[in-house]
């Protein structure tokens, strides 16, 4: 089965989106980031399976707009089907190849029973997917167990069996009675047993222990009661003092610290005020002081070393006036020499030119020449004029084959037809006469069948009996008769409705041949034939307009080739096709324009000759109007040296002019600028002084040293303000404040810290004294309360014993047991070596092609308790799948997967194979590697590929692999 296209009416950011060009083999679409990859394979597996609900995350909705869902379009054995589906309950249709309804059972087995997380876990996947194999995880429900049983089955099929149970179910079973026996650490009978002895023991010791001696216990328990009492107010206590010195000792730092400050910054002798920012504002100027005056030096050197480069400057003056004449006549010499240089050139290409010309003319045939060149019709007219021909006789040649398709198909379709069993020469007349008998038929059965109405039967009974009664009693007579007319005209009312359906029934069954009341079976053989009638006329007017749309195509070729003659003939092509006739015109556009290229290149290198000679004479006499020590013979290359040579002269002399002309400005702009560096440096040195006056000091280094004694005093303030604030916060307010205030102005720490110290000891004496008293008082009344609460000591020996030999019982059946599943074990893995599932054995080929050969075998692993793989080095070394990299790890879930979809499609049939950016990570030789054994499976299936990365294309193009490939635009924003 193969996916041949879709139809999204709206899904994600798709709508109105068709795309029915996928063929078999690898399809490749190539997109940016959120171009709808991820949502065009959730919408084919929606579609082919279901749409998930609103508890699975629902389906994507239509953000721009369209129907919510669409079609998929399929082919299985040559046939087209169509998959319909909208999200919701009953919104599926399936359409056979012959336009009818099919049904869910007809799409699962063109998907071969896969439901969608099976096929999700083999064919259709993206990279979250790839990353986890789904069916080694648990079963969630009997849909998973069906599922993945089938899959698992294939991989882990190496199992022994005997008595119906596999060796791994077997060596399962044992390790799952190992652990109920025991299990490591905790749990299982013997160490519940063991826990239950222990306690027991201990219980039937202190029962013996504490048989005695309750009343002692009540004395010593009230005992340390009051001990307790005690401890505790003396700890209150001593928590207090504690808190006050702890705040003491806390405070003297800052309180210190304050005091300190105070003192330093009264001996300081900082100025009062100072310049804001006064050191940056100095080093600011200072800079520009020492800055303008190393301009200024540099200026005054500058000017003196132009000075002079002047003096060294004598240039020749005749010499610099003729260099604007000598110039342009320098300048053309490299044009002459290329212009004689291609004069040359050019007569040897006019001569290959003629040569290809005459060739060209060859080429044509017998017959050509120029002359006859000149009549054909060159140009884009002529050449569309063929096209426009060739392009008809291709549509009239294709119309003729479809209309002979259309033919065979007609008459394959009316031989296929089964003969028909009537004769119907009024189709529509039948089929109001059927219209007319199947409900009719349905009544007139019905009332066939149906006992008179139970009301007609009373009043007949009733009459009857009052007739009786009236030949007794005359006086009745009348009642009686009147009963008797009423119940005799309702049996001839039911009477008659029933002779007129039932002879309108035998009406309309006559037309057909029928009995006069026929069965439904027979008028249901009637509607079949009907619609077989139907088909019959549909397939032979289809026939009939096939043979006309053939017979119009065949004319229609005749036609177009008398007309073509005519067209070619007056073009001057003869009697050639269209097709050749547009060969033709090329061939003779190219000998045309080689005979044209020929005249050309003649008379370009005639006139390149003519203009050498004109620049030479001009030259010469451009020389001697210079004067005699310019002058030169009038030969070619005497001449140009003569104009280099001058030339050459007269540029040093210009150079040398226009050097001391800009040397003069340069000087002239230097001493402009060293009155501008001058006024300058002056402007900078009476700001210093301005800012040294300002803080009262002479000279840089006093005001230095005036700001730093500026600055001391300025953090002593900040830090006398820092400690107060702590000092308060720590404090607040009130007499307990002042108390701590005045404690702290006698400056006691050392004597502080001695009695917190002492304090803390006495704290941790006392409670390690009251946690005593405590643990002894609870001890004591637990002892009370087990002497209170104890029954009889008897049985817990008998208990002991039985436990005991419980135990011993349980350690043998453990050791058993252990025994049975290491041989079951080494027998499980010998034969998972030997006999490896073909599934697993063409995942370990795909793998090592992948991997180039450094993981050469995938094999079943049962080391835990769920059923894992193991990868084999090329040295044997193995690795389960959580001991992997990511990409290997991949890598291995890829290679299962193909080695799968490969066994299935032997098996049951080949199904597309969906793949949504699974070689992300994946290095680049792998990924190379893994897209030809992706390729290598399309080959007699199909794989499509969605990828936001265009090196994967050109990985797939580099690697020779053929693919069609599709462009998915960006991303459509919702309006």
């Amino acid at each position: 089965m193969k996916i041949t296209g879709w139809q999204i009416d709206g899904y994600g950011v798709f709508s109105g989106y068709r795309e029915e060009n996928l063929g078999a083999g690898l399809n490749v679409f190539c997109g940016p980031n959120e171009a709808g990859k991820s949502t065009l394979l959730a919408f084919l597996r929606g579609v082919l399976f279901g749409f998930p609900g609103a508890r699975q995350g629902g389906p994507l909705p239509a953000l721009n707009g369209g129907a919510h869902g669409g079609k998929v379009f399929l082919e299985s054995g040559g046939e087209r089907w169509t998959v319909s589906r909208r999200p919701g309950k009953s919104n599926f249709s399936l359409t056979r190849p012959d336009g009818t309804a099919g049904t869910e059972e007809e799409l699962k087995k063109l998907l071969h029973e896969f439901d969608e997380k099976s096929y999700r876990a083999v064919f259709g996947f993206d990279l979250g997917d790839l990353a986890e194999f789904e069916v080694l995880g648990e079963n969630r429900t009997a849909d998973d167990r069906a599922g993945k049983d089938r899959i698992r089955d294939k991989l882990f099929s190496a199992g022994v069996s005997g008595a119906g149970t596999s060796a791994k179910d077997a060596e399962s079973s044992l390790r799952k009675e190992m652990e109920a026996i025991l299990k490591p650490k905790t749990g299982g009978l013997i160490n519940d047993a063991l826990s239950q002895l222990r306690a027991l023991e201990a219980e039937l010791k202190k029962l013996e222990e504490n048989a005695e001696g309750y009343a002692a216990k009540v004395i010593q328990a009230d005992e340390i009661r009051v001990e307790i009492e005690r401890l505790t107010a003396e700890k209150e206590i001593l928590t207090n003092d504690k808190a006050r010195l702890e705040l003491l000792v806390a405070l003297w730092g800052p309180f210190s610290r304050k005091k300190s400050a105070g003192v330093e910054l009264s001996n300081l002798g900082a100025p009062p005020v100072f310049p804001q920012n006064g050191l940056e504002t100095l080093a600011t100027l200072e800079s520009a002081v020492e800055n303008a005056r190393n301009s200024l030096d540099r200026a005054k050197e500058d000017a003196e070393k132009l000075r002079r480069q002047l003096g060294q400057l004598d240039p020749d003056l005749g010499l610099a006036a003729a260099e604007p004449v000598l110039r342009p006549l320098n300048a053309q010499i490299p044009v002459h020499r290329e212009r004689v240089k291609n004069a040359l050139a050019a007569a040897e290409e006019a001569d290959k030119a003629g040569r290809e010309a005459k060739a060209g003319l060859a080429r044509l045939g017998a017959g050509w020449d120029e002359e006859r060149l000149g009549r054909l019709a060159f140009g884009v007219e002529s050449e569309n004029k063929a096209r426009e021909w060739a392009e008809k006789f291709r549509h009239a040649e294709e119309s003729a084959r479809e209309a002979k398709r259309r033919l065979d198909e007609a008459k394959t379709g009316l031989e296929k037809l089964p003969p028909l069993s009537i004769s119907v020469e009024d189709p529509p007349e039948a089929l109001i006469r059927l219209a007319d008998l199947k409900e009719p038929a349905r009544q007139a059965r019905e009332r066939r069948d149906a006992p008179p109405p139970p009301f007609i039967l009373i009043c007949a009974l009733l009459g009857v009996a009052l007739a009786a009664g009236a030949a007794l009693a005359p006086l009745a007579a009348f009642p009686a008769a009147a009963l008797l007319i009423a119940a005799a005209t309702l049996y001839f009312l039911n009477s008659r409705d029933k002779k007129r359906l039932a002879k309108q029934v035998a009406a309309s069954a006559a037309f057909f041949g029928l009995p006069p009341l026929p069965t439904p079976g027979e008028i249901e053989r009637v509607e079949a034939e009907l619609r077989r009638f139907g088909e019959v006329k549909a397939c032979e007017a289809g026939l009939h307009a096939a043979k006309a749309g053939l017979a119009s195509a065949e004319e229609l070729l005749d036609r177009l080739t008398e007309d073509w003659k005519e067209e070619s003939s007056a073009l001057g092509g003869g009697d050639y096709p269209p097709a050749t006739f547009l060969e033709l015109l090329r061939e003779g556009e190219r000998a045309r324009n080689a005979l044209a290229n020929a005249k050309l290149k003649a008379g370009y290198a005639e006139k390149l000759r003519e203009e050498s000679a004109d620049w030479e004479e001009a030259a010469a006499k451009t020389l001697s109007s210079l004067g005699e020590r310019f002058a030169a013979q009038n030969r070619s290359e005497p001449l140009l040296d003569a104009i280099e040579l001058a030339y050459e002269k007269a540029a040093e002399a210009r150079e040398a002019l226009e050097e001391k002309n800009r040397l003069r400005s340069a000087l002239g702009g230097e001493e402009e600028e060293l009155e501008r560096l001058s006024a300058a440096f002056a402007g900078a040195q009476d700001r210093l002084d301005k800012l040294l006056v300002s803080a009262g000091t002479a000279d840089a280094q006093g005001f230095r040293a005036s700001a730093s004694l500026y600055a001391q005093a300025r953090d002593l303030k900040k830090e006398m303000a820092l400690c107060e604030a702590q000092i308060t916060e720590s404090l607040g307010e009130g007499e307990a404040a002042k108390a701590i205030l005045s404690a702290l102005s006698l400056g006691q720490k050392v004597q502080w810290e001695i009695e917190l110290a002492e304090t803390k000891e006495k704290t941790r004496e006392l409670e390690a004294a009251l946690g005593d008293a405590r643990q002894r008082f609870g001890r004591i009344s637990v002892q009370m309360e087990s002497i209170e609460s104890s029954s009889e000591m008897a049985g817990l020996a008998q208990k002991i014993e039985s436990l005991r030999a419980e135990i011993l019982d349980s350690a043998r059946r453990w050791r058993i047991l252990s025994l049975a599943k290491s041989l079951i074990r080494a027998s499980l893995d010998k034969y998972t070596l030997e006999r490896q599932p073909a599934v697993l054995e063409k995942a370990s080929k795909i793998l090592s092609q992948i991997t180039g050969g450094r993981f050469m075998r995938i094999l079943p692993s049962q080391e835990g308790e769920k059923p894992d793989l193991a990868a084999v080095k090329f040295d044997g070394e193995r690795l389960l799948t959580g001991q992997l990299s990511r990409g290997t790890k991949e890598e291995l879930y890829l290679s299962l997967r193909l080695a799968l979809a490969h066994d299935f499609g032997e098996k049951t049939g080949r199904l597309p194979l969906i793949l949504d950016d699974v070689f992300v990570n994946f290095d680049p030789a792998r990924a190379a590697a893994s897209l030809r054994a992706v390729a290598d499976y399309a080959g007699d299936g199909q794989a499509i590929l969605f990828t936001c990365h265009p090196e994967t294309v050109g990985r797939i193009k580099n690697s020779g692999i053929t693919a069609n490939f599709f462009e998915l635009g960006p991303p459509s924003l919702p309006s």
